[in-house]
């Protein structure tokens, strides 16, 4: 994509960006008031099967 199409659809749509990102900070307070456990992301090593 060029820049003018990013800018395009960034100015048809302003409030997508925000609202995602802060859809994404709410699931992670819920999770976190749930106490759910973080898992994180194994090695590159151990992803591989050879």
């Amino acid at each position: 994509m060029t820049d003018r199409a990013v800018l395009r659809c960034l100015s048809a749509n302003p409030a997508v960006t925000p609202a995602v990102v802060a859809r994404n900070h709410w699931q992670a307070l819920q999770l976190l008031c749930k106490r759910a456990k973080f898992h994180h992301k194994p090695p590159l090593a151990q992803l591989t099967s050879r």
